[in-house]
């Protein structure tokens, strides 16, 4: 295992002087503006930002965009993103996690009652619809650790619309639980 060591201090002294120079900063979020997004919304709104360097823009994603994309793409220099960032990283994507703010996974399971899935096995057979970016790792390994056989379940792409399970298109969702959160920063 190799580890590189910097100093920190020297390192928060230097971006802080670099970010001065900014005339804003933009902070994407993982998906549109909701309660769980609160607190940095207060914080622009109370000025916590004012006296510590440039504008705060908060950015909402939308159908099919994610943070670690758009920080990628110089389009926000900071994200809240979940565990997805470990995929992100293991394909070389220049991304650092600031800071984990969780202890398990935002991820859940959304089925109607008539589907029958009530633990990890019930999914055996069915059709569950994911996004690769934002919870589909949590769910393959949430059913390997049961041991069970993820080819057993057809993955579907997420479309984004509770219609497709209301009308019986898929038999389970991916949805986030709103009360956790992860920061990411591009490298």
């Amino acid at each position: 295992m190799y580890l590189t060591l910097f100093n920190v201090e020297a390192h928060a002294e230097s971006v802080a002087k670099s970010y001065q120079r900014l005339e804003s900063i933009n902070l994407q979020l993982k998906w549109r503006h909701q309660f769980q997004f609160a607190g940095y919304h207060a914080a622009v709104a109370q000025s916590c930002y004012r006296d510590k360097g440039p504008k705060v823009n908060i950015l909402e994603a939308g159908d099919n965009q994610f943070p670690a994309d758009i920080i990628s793409s110089n389009k926000a220099q900071y994200g809240v993103i979940d565990s997805s960032i470990l995929a992100d990283y293991a394909n070389n994507t220049l991304i650092v996690v600031l800071a984990a703010i969780f202890q398990h996974s935002p991820h859940v399971l959304l089925s109607r009652n008539d589907s029958n899935i009530r633990v990890p096995s019930d999914s055996i057979g069915k059709r569950v619809m994911l996004s690769k970016k934002q919870g589909a790792a949590q769910f393959k390994a949430m059913l390997i650790h049961e041991g069970e056989n993820v080819k057993k379940v057809e993955i579907l792409p997420h479309s984004w619309n509770l219609d497709d399970l209301i009308n019986h298109k898929v038999d389970a969702v991916s949805i986030v639980n709103p009360s956790v959160k992860t920061i990411t920063h591009r490298v």
